[in-house]
């Protein structure tokens, strides 16, 4: 892995243009997260939580570009990151769904 060789992962991305939500999140990124039905997932955190927690979990991430021009949005980055890497079964069952997901594609 990157990791093991010493280099870093950078994720530049993982929530660009914010979480699928409706209208807003037309286009792949919300046709893989319904596909997916990672929804089912949540257990009472908002997409884009789970998006930042989900690519905070990943084992090499060495850092996580996420950029905001809106402050509110900024301290809910801030609030969804405090909580910590999603639980290991959550992230290994989101992996799955999303593997299952692009594999049909």
């Amino acid at each position: 892995s990157a990791a093991e060789s010493g280099a870093g992962i950078v994720i530049r991305g993982g929530a660009a243009k914010g979480a699928p939500s409706g209208a807003e999140g037309a286009g792949t990124q919300w046709e893989r997260w319904q596909k997916a039905r990672l929804d089912d997932l949540l257990a009472g955190m908002t997409p884009m939580e789970f998006i930042l927690r989900f690519t905070f979990t990943h084992p090499d991430m060495a850092t996580n570009i996420v950029g905001t021009i809106n402050p509110a949005h900024l301290q809910d980055n801030i609030v969804a990151l405090r909580q910590g890497p999603l639980p290991p079964a959550l992230y290994a069952e989101a992996k799955r769904r999303l593997a299952a997901a692009v594999s049909t594609a």
